[in-house]
Parts: C-alpha cells; structure tokens; sequence
C-alpha cells in the first residue's frame, strides 16, 4: 500500500516525517496523514515524491513485489539505503558506490536483453518460412 511505501522510503533513506515535508514543500502532518493511510497524496506531490526518492510513480504505488526491473531496482535501492554499512570485500560502500553497482546491473540487463533479442532474430531468419 502507498502508505507504507512512503513510510519504507523515507525511513530508509534516514529522513523524518519533517524532512520529507521540507523536500516535498508540504507539512509533516500530511506526511503523517500519507502515512497512516488517512490521506492520499494528489497527482502532482506524487510526482514530487517518485522524484525526491528517485523512483518512479509506478513504484510508488507498486503494493505487491516489483514486476519489472526498474521496480526491483526501486526495491534494491531502498533497502541498500536503509542498511547501515554495506561493504564489498571488507570495503564500506558509499552512496554514490550504491548507486554505481545498481547502475551497472541496469547496464548489464539491457546487455543481456540485446542480446537474446538479437539471437532470436537470427534464428528467425534462419528459420524457413511455413
């Protein structure tokens, strides 16, 4: 529900309810509201909000385990933030490491998806017509 995903995003990224208002330009009571599910953000603070969290929309009001790519890396993204201190080979990463290596998988599945999509239009054309 939205209401916990908000809630999920900004405590994973160590903000409270009145930092998120700040960055969003609304008050810490309609944060609070979102919240608990007792107010629903309108369409433009959505956007406002995806993009404070740097999500998208869709992820934002994703209620069930991300489908796509983006809304795994959203998800990955999110509880990366929220760890105190992830390391790579005994190594603390940054933020900006973080988001280096979610780059790099974004990379890697647009590699991999080139790939197959060119294989398989091989094998179409090498395949006689019925």
């Amino acid at each position: 529900m939205l209401e916990k995903r908000i809630r999920e995003l900004r405590t994973g990224r160590g903000w409270t309810q009145q930092e998120l208002a700040a960055r969003l330009g609304i008050s810490a009571s309609a944060v609070g509201m979102y919240e608990q599910g007792r107010r629903q953000p309108d369409t433009q603070t959505l956007r406002r909000m995806a993009q404070v969290f740097g999500v998208t929309v869709d992820a934002l009001l994703e209620e069930e385990t991300p489908h796509t790519l983006d809304g795994l890396m959203d998800s990955i993204r999110t509880r990366l933030r929220a760890e105190s201190a992830i390391m790579f080979d005994g190594v603390p990463l940054s933020e900006e490491d973080l988001d280096a290596v979610l780059d790099a998988m974004r990379i890697g599945a647009q590699v991999a998806l080139q790939r197959r999509l060119a294989a398989e239009k091989k094998q179409d054309a090498d395949t006689p017509g019925d």
